[in-house]
């Protein structure tokens, strides 16, 4: 756990190298978004357990599962990825290339993107492991999810990506598609 503090000191000075000042400036805007997203969660869980859908320790429990991290690295440990990309094809490529080079098998990546699962394993080698995970909005009153096989997707992947999201609370039904193009 860390503390996110926004500073104007960047570690190092304009001869040593373009650009070093702005990419700190950069990274710690991010965090200051991740930080302000962590806040609004925390305003949404009181304002659940205002309405009597969470217990106080629920609420706190919730929240204290959640990590912010601007390194796709820290999701190494992972058994679960819920991505929310833009439907940007380069994009899905890259970070879906990333995420399966840093996170070992059986890990398994679940997009919100609206696009096929066949549509993200471009940069894939373990192809097995990814599904569309299509949450109903707004999903934290609406506990369904959408699950989304691919043709390369493992048989057991979308009823264990469906397990985990029913432990979650976020599932009621499953469409499995294993005939997506």
């Amino acid at each position: 756990d860390g503390v996110v503090v926004r500073t104007n000191n960047p570690p190092c000075g304009a001869m040593r190298g373009f650009g070093a000042v702005q990419t700190c400036m950069a990274h710690e805007a991010q965090m200051d978004r991740l930080a302000a997203a962590l806040d609004k969660i925390a305003k949404s869980l009181a304002q659940f357990e205002a309405h009597g859908l969470l217990t106080a320790q629920e609420a706190k429990a919730a929240l204290a599962r959640i990590r912010i991290s601007t390194k796709l690295e820290d999701a190494a440990p992972a058994q679960l990825v819920c991505e929310a990309l833009p439907a940007n094809k380069a994009l899905q490529d890259e970070i879906y290339g990333k995420l399966d080079a840093i996170c070992a098998p059986p890990a398994v990546f679940a997009s919100g993107s609206g696009q096929p699962a066949s549509d993200l394993v471009g940069n894939v080698k373990h192809r097995g492991r990814v599904v569309a995970a299509h949450f109903w909005y707004p999903p934290q009153l609406i506990p369904l999810v959408e699950v989304c096989a691919g043709p390369e997707t493992d048989p057991d992947v979308a009823p264990w990506v469906c397990d985990a999201l029913r432990a979650a609370g976020r599932f009621d039904e499953a469409a499995a598609d294993h005939t997506a193009a």
